[in-house]
């Protein structure tokens, strides 16, 4: 009887012990959100003027003519080009380069 009371006890503390590790594994690390990096490119005459806004928060910047600038945003992350809607930011975007000239 004491042998299996020790052999149960052992194969629940497994089980709890896996169940624990699979759900600290999939399990997101607090509100931390994998960023995306798009390029933002200029061909205009003029510069432009960009605003980023995330969950409330805005951003401001410009895009000189002839140039080419790096974000670092948030998936969900709206783009307004000289006060326009632009884009909203996707995982998909990650890399990608989109002409800023209106």
């Amino acid at each position: 009887m004491k042998y299996l009371r020790q052999c149960t006890a052992l194969v629940l503390l497994v089980a709890f012990a896996a169940v624990a590790t699979s759900m600290t594994a999939s399990s997101p690390r607090g509100s931390e959100v994998a960023n995306v990096e798009v390029n933002l490119q200029n061909k205009c005459t003029r510069d432009v003027n960009y605003t980023t806004v995330t969950s409330g928060a805005t951003s401001n910047g410009k895009v000189s003519k002839g140039d080419k600038i790096k974000l670092s945003l948030a998936p969900g992350t709206e783009i307004t080009v000289d006060e326009e809607s632009f884009m909203t930011v996707s995982d998909t975007d990650n890399g990608q380069t989109f002409q800023v000239c209106r």
